[in-house]
């Protein structure tokens, strides 16, 4: 698959509660296909992925702290062929 494939994240809220876990999950249009590609969830506030930051669906815990209002969640996918394409979405934190 050759254009450019835009992953679309979902999150369970729009609202992380710090310390508290909540879903995510990503797909891809069609007709590319998840299974094509290589996953890797990140965050910029921190925070841990489950079961692991690679899957399309994850749970994700927001570190405890008194810092960061917004969070900005980002997901990539990489294909055999070198090519990445990374996609992000803001949750205000409380």
């Amino acid at each position: 698959y050759e254009k450019q494939v835009v992953p679309v994240i979902t999150a369970a809220s729009d609202t992380l509660i710090k310390g508290s876990p909540t879903s995510l999950s990503m797909t891809v249009p069609s007709p590319a296909l998840i299974s094509s590609y290589t996953i890797t969830w990140s965050s910029s506030c921190g925070g841990t992925f489950s079961p692991s930051a690679t899957q399309a669906n994850v749970t994700y815990t927001p570190p405890i702290g008194p810092n960061a209002t917004s969070c900005g969640i980002s997901v990539s996918i990489s294909d055999a062929c070198g090519r990445s394409f990374t996609n992000n979405k803001n949750l205000n934190q409380v």
